[in-house]
């Protein structure tokens, strides 16, 4: 008997993570691992049921992609994908603003980086772009500097670095843009914490540990304790 599940705005998708994530803290004494609350959330979100134990599961590996555009436009362009049925992500934080004529400052959810638009691809990238073609605000398929190939991000890959840039996280965590990918420090697994399960760099700067996820060239930085990591 399959199951009918249906998609949820995204801000209940981040406070979806955001549950899983306390679920899985040391004082609560369960770790979920990462694969696991990949399989939850995209049983929640894409109507995917878990598979029965012993039976595996037959699905496509789903794939990301970067669009880019100009002048802070983020937000128009992921509006009109949205408009066309596609999955869109841009890393958000909370701001403090003035919101029309209240009297005090509004914390409301504003993009962290610009310009920068994670799009899921459920088509294949010929006709993605011929979609974009009808965009009205330019914009362009980041590529690879040395295939000068679209830059294509796996699932899972793209669902660790979704959870480091979830915005109800209470930890300070710094999101760059660069041009260049971020290779310093040592590949690790963290194995502890709310982010066990996630990949990423570990390196020292000013006598502390810092862990990074880069994708694309924006990066995720938080500080950790160099324990809560094994190398890979």
């Amino acid at each position: 008997m399959s199951i009918k599940l249906y998609n949820f705005a995204a801000v209940i998708e981040s406070r979806f993570l955001y549950n899983l994530r306390a679920f899985s803290s040391p004082a609560e004494g369960v770790r979920l691992p990462i694969s696991l609350m990949v399989r939850m959330l995209n049983s929640f979100r894409w109507g995917v049921a878990l598979p029965v134990e012993g039976k595996k599961m037959q699905q496509k590996q789903q794939i990301w992609t970067v669009v880019r555009t100009f002048n802070r436009q983020e937000l128009i362009v992921s509006d009109f994908l949205r408009q066309e049925g596609l999955i869109c992500f841009i890393p958000m934080h909370y701001v403090e603003k003035q919101v029309g004529d209240a009297p005090k400052p509004r914390r409301v959810l504003l993009p962290i980086i610009h310009n920068y638009v994670f799009v899921m691809l459920e088509m294949p990238m010929k006709q993605f772009a011929s979609l974009l073609a009808k965009c009205p605000t330019p914009l362009y398929i980041l590529k690879n500097r040395d295939t000068d190939t679209p830059v294509e991000i796996s699932n899972s890959e793209m669902m660790e670095f979704r959870m480091l840039c979830d915005p109800a996280f209470e930890q300070r965590v710094s999101i760059i843009q660069q041009d260049d990918e971020l290779e310093v420090g040592k590949e690790v697994e963290i194995i502890h914490g709310p982010f066990a399960g996630v990949h990423g760099r570990l390196y020292r700067k000013q006598k502390k540990y810092w862990f990074v996820k880069t994708i694309a060239g924006v990066s995720v930085e938080l500080r950790i304790t160099r324990w809560f990591c094994r190398p890979v």
